[in-house]
């Protein structure tokens, strides 16, 4: 097992580790895979503004834990997938969004929920005319994912902690 530590305990502690009680072999890689892809769509239909596609990669009770429009130590915390839809359509739909996940951590609990953090960047370009031109954030998604009844994996709760935020304003 391999504990790994954020700052001051600025961020959760997670485990790479596979239990006894988690999944194995092909269902464990199967599983993984079907995660990435989960998050894989969360990017790309964030970015194309396909909403409908992004509200379905989030569980019906979805929690989302943001700093408020990427911007400010505000922090929203929004419940339910069609209120993270909204949310977050709100905050981008104007904006043209570029977002990269990648070398995710994915620790299984049990066969049905996983605990992933993921390494993450994006740039936000603004309309002309505003006081923001760019954003450049870079930081990580800690998220938990459950496996619904259809065999798809979404996500349950998305927390994300940026490290870094370049903003070019006027």
């Amino acid at each position: 097992m391999v504990d790994i530590h954020y700052g001051e305990g600025r961020f959760p502690k997670t485990h790479c580790e596979v239990t006894e009680d988690a999944l194995s072999g092909i269902d464990r890689l199967l599983a993984i895979e079907q995660i990435k892809r989960t998050k894989a769509f969360y990017c790309f239909s964030m970015d194309v503004k396909d909403w409908d596609g992004y509200q379905n990669v989030f569980t019906d009770d979805a929690v989302l834990e943001v700093p408020s429009h990427g911007v400010g130590d505000e922090e929203a915390r929004v419940q339910g997938a069609p209120a993270v839809r909204r949310h977050v359509q709100d905050a981008v739909d104007h904006v043209v969004t570029t977002h990269q996940c990648h070398t995710p951590i994915i620790d299984f609990v049990d066969g049905q929920t996983a605990n992933v953090v993921w390494a993450m960047e994006d740039m936000l370009r603004f309309p002309e005319g505003g006081p923001v031109k760019t954003l450049h954030g870079f930081g990580h998604y800690f998220e938990t994912y459950r496996k619904q009844p259809d065999g798809s994996w979404r996500i349950a709760h998305l927390r994300l902690e940026r490290l870094r935020l370049e903003i070019d304003a006027d």
